[in-house]
């Protein structure tokens, strides 16, 4: 159990959350948690090897893309093992 005033901000939040509003905005949460997990996990961005902002943000920045390519490299191949085997190359 909660202080008092926690507790309030606690349920407001679980009613807000039974709105469709509320709901649409907890999957865009969901999502974008999913994916800073899977850059921690997978491309270790819990930690940069850089000091200093600058190069931190190029590591961030190029770790972001190579989870974008490895995704696109993803969706073609569901592509093409979804194709008919005559129409594969």
């Amino acid at each position: 159990m909660l202080p008092g005033p926690l507790h309030e901000i606690q349920t407001q939040i679980r009613l807000d959350q039974q709105t469709e509003q509320g709901q649409h905005s907890y999957a865009i949460r969901v999502g974008i948690e999913a994916t800073l997990s899977q850059n921690v996990r997978a491309h270790g961005l819990r930690r940069s090897r850089y000091r200093g902002l600058a190069r931190g943000h190029v590591q961030h920045v190029l770790t972001a893309m190579a989870r974008k390519v490895a995704r696109v490299a993803d969706w073609i191949s569901v592509l093409i093992i979804n194709r008919p085997l005559e129409q594969r190359p």
